[in-house]
């Protein structure tokens, strides 16, 4: 069957809402309300799901969602950054009118007037609710959720609210030598990304339970969020941040020995473009924080990281990255248990690509194909091109307007 371009796929949403509406208004007793809105963001993930052709990743529940919804398979960021990315889709702005450019930009405070895409549903009649990593790190924006920046009991210490969920490891060696490590960090500067808590190794397999990771347990109030959600007549908007693939790869166990990682192949294309210029590639800073990798070079240099850290960088993700599938697969489970999968909508996306040795580099931050393509998953009520893909040509940006 022919591909279903996204206006088409977009029209046949807006007709269903704007019927729905209008019924409702006729006979609230007989319609039912307004479409939830279950948006799902995934720190750093490039299109490494079963669903986009990648016969190693292990991610059973997003390519199920997949099956029941439509598949873009050309979307792209504005920026392959998280702030900038994440401004950008959130306020349905790019970035010459966002002005934000990195990290520490907050949108707020250089366009105090601007309406976020939550901001706008709470104003048309939505609930909304936070949970992780929607806007940037430590940048929840009030003014955008009825209720923001949900977090789990145990991460609500006080010392912890400036902290980042991808920040936390299940040793306890780690976790003094971490508090150590930001002790000696602050004193040098006392304003620092993720507070300070950036340290550690790159990657931990704990064998423990979902929920004694971050992640896990923002799952589980997720859940619980939704059952009280459920029981009230007003629609609601939920973003949920996923922190994982995000670096360090931590990620339970069992979700490691999904994978043979000498079975995980190599990036078909180790080697930065022929004459590409220095400042078209990134310095690899964001893995330089990690434990054992202050060392490594700049991707146009001579360095070349060893087969084996390459094996269990890429396990780490791919790992990561069935975490977070298993994650979403309890989510959607519930969203059927209590009866309001159907009237949801779902989308699920990544804020940006992430090279796995890719240009003989690792992270984002590069206008190269591999860092700026993402996935994309919508899934909404009465649809009828269930199951299809397009490579028609989708952006972030589109999504605020599109919803």
């Amino acid at each position: 069957m022919k591909n279903t371009p996204l206006k088409y796929a977009l029209f046949l949403l807006l007709t269903i809402t704007i019927q729905s509406c209008n019924s409702s208004k006729k006979d609230p007793q007989k319609y039912p309300k307004k479409p939830n809105i279950l948006f799902i963001s995934v720190d750093d993930l490039r299109p490494t799901l079963g669903a986009y052709g990648d016969t190693i990743a292990v991610t059973p529940n997003i390519d199920k969602l997949a099956k029941d919804g439509m598949t873009f398979r050309q979307t792209f960021s504005q920026v392959a950054v998280c702030a900038p990315s994440r401004a950008s889709l959130m306020t349905g702005l790019r970035p010459d009118s966002t002005r934000v450019w990195h990290l520490g930009d907050a949108f707020r405070k250089i366009n105090p007037n601007t309406v976020t895409m939550p901001q706008y549903f709470a104003k048309n009649g939505y609930h909304t609710v936070n949970l992780g990593k929607i806007f940037h790190n430590y940048m929840p924006d009030s003014i955008s959720w009825d209720e923001p920046d949900l977090r789990p009991e145990k991460y609500l210490r006080k010392d912890w609210l400036n902290r980042d969920g991808e920040t936390y490891y299940i040793s306890e060696e780690v976790n003094k030598s971490q508090a150590i490590k930001r002790d000696s960090l602050l004193k040098l500067k006392p304003i620092r990304y993720a507070d300070g808590w950036n340290t550690g190794p790159a990657w931990e397999a704990a064998d423990v339970n979902d929920s004694m990771y971050y992640d896990g347990a923002q799952t589980e109030l997720a859940i619980k969020t939704l059952t009280r959600l459920a029981n009230s007549d007003q629609p609601f908007y939920m973003g949920l941040g996923f922190f994982r693939p995000h670096l360090p790869f931590t990620a339970p166990k069992k979700y490691w020995d999904m994978y043979d990682p000498e079975a995980i192949p190599l990036a078909n294309n180790p080697n930065v473009p022929k004459n590409a210029p220095n400042y078209t590639m990134n310095s690899m800073y964001e893995l330089r924080h990690y434990d054992g990798f202050n060392h490594i070079g700049h991707p146009q240099s001579e360095y070349r990281m060893s087969e084996d850290t390459t094996r269990i960088l890429k396990h780490g993700y791919y790992a990561s990255v069935s975490y977070v599938d298993a994650l979403v697969g309890k989510l959607i489970t519930h969203l059927k248990d209590i009866g309001i999968y159907d009237n949801t909508i779902i989308i699920l996306w990544g804020d940006h690509g992430w090279k796995l040795g890719d240009h003989n580099s690792w992270g984002k931050m590069t206008n190269y194909n591999i860092d700026l393509q993402v996935p994309m998953i919508v899934r909404y009520p009465n649809q009828e091109n269930r199951g299809k893909q397009t490579y028609e040509i989708t952006e972030l940006v589109d999504m605020f307007p599109s919803l």
